[in-house]
């Protein structure tokens, strides 16, 4: 049953990646904004996936090699990989922020003594650290 939910958390993530780029490719047409905005957007969709227990990393290599076909169809359709690398580069670093906040967000802080572990990011969110019982 892992097998499945992680099959098909990794289609669910790899479509809602690829909708993403593409939603903001034809949205925000100034390049420094589509940056930031894909920074911002990869950060979400890895503590997303960080908050559901998936790792990003298999992901990361199946949209790299996405991005990489797409830049070919690009190099080809405008005869200049300048002008795919620049279309790309957003792209990129949506994935590139969302596989290390992936890895950030799912960061667990864990007992010396025993083997309890609790996720630093999302204990602080969920419980905020002036209502935890004092110990």
């Amino acid at each position: 049953m892992s097998t499945v939910a992680w099959l098909a958390s990794t289609a669910i993530l790899f479509v809602i990646c690829v909708f993403v780029v593409n939603f903001l490719e034809a949205f925000i047409h100034r390049y420094g904004a589509r940056v930031v905005a894909m920074l911002f957007a990869g950060v979400a969709i890895g503590a997303l996936a960080s908050a559901v227990g998936y790792g990003f990393f298999i992901l990361a290599v199946m949209l790299a090699l996405y991005l990489w076909r797409m830049r070919g169809k690009l190099v080809v359709a405008s005869g200049s990989s300048e002008v795919a690398n620049r279309y790309i580069l957003p792209a990129i670093i949506l994935v590139v922020a969302a596989t290390l906040a992936s890895s950030v967000f799912s960061l667990e802080s864990c007992e010396q003594i025993g083997k309890e572990c609790k996720r630093v990011f999302f204990e602080r969110i969920y419980t905020p650290p002036h209502l935890l019982p004092r110990q």
